[in-house]
């Protein structure tokens, strides 16, 4: 479902896309953006079953009316967690594929250009396209991780952060230096959590 209301918070209109939860699917994970060539982009996770989802991308216009739609994925699980419009009016999806970081890179019109799985363990909470076009991630597993993936899905670093036994991961977002600033919570389990925030530079150094 997608609902449209005007800045005094007035409805505009509301359309369900019935076709995302039919035949025994299920879908989670649900983000949505505004398209900077207008309309807007929803992506999410389809579930077939328990073990088994995929990547989901659609684009309605500024009525909600379905332009195209979109999955991707093999027979694991494939969630969405995060996305953010790319250079050329594209789309780069975060998540995991069974349970290791994956990105999913689409052009214009929601084709897949590529996309980029790690053997590492963990999963894709966030993302940011930087000044450059290259993306950011702030990604989760046993320790606070962030990498850097150039625009056409190469890998170009990733450091792991030091944090008590328990963190959460937060958010993201790239600077204008071409750095990025990193949000998480951190703490011991069954204490308090403490807000961190760090800010790293283009190649992954933390600056403070």
């Amino acid at each position: 479902m997608l609902l449209k209301i005007d800045s005094n918070g007035v409805q505009q209109w509301l359309n369900i896309y019935s076709a995302y939860n039919s035949g025994g699917n299920i879908t989670k994970d649900i983000f949505v953006r505004t398209a900077s060539d207008g309309g807007f982009v929803v992506a999410g996770s389809v579930y077939s079953a328990p073990t088994s989802s995929d990547f989901l991308l659609f684009k309605v216009d500024t009525s909600g009316s379905e332009i195209w739609s979109h999955t991707y994925g093999t027979t694991v699980v494939e969630r969405v967690l995060s996305f953010v419009e790319a250079d050329s009016n594209g789309y780069l999806l975060a998540g995991d594929k069974d349970y290791k970081y994956y990105a999913l890179r689409t052009d214009a019109a929601g084709a897949q250009v590529w996309d980029y799985v790690s053997s590492d363990t963990g999963w894709f909470l966030d993302v940011a396209k930087s000044p450059d076009n290259s993306f950011v991630f702030h990604a989760g597993g046993n320790f606070p991780v962030v990498a850097k993936l150039s625009p056409t899905g190469t890998s170009l670093w990733n450091k792991t952060f030091a944090c008590s036994t328990a963190f959460s991961g937060l958010a993201i977002d790239a600077t204008t230096d071409g750095g990025s600033i990193v949000a998480n919570t951190c703490g011991d389990i069954g204490s308090d959590y403490s807000v961190w925030i760090f800010k790293l530079d283009a190649n992954g150094n933390v600056e403070w």
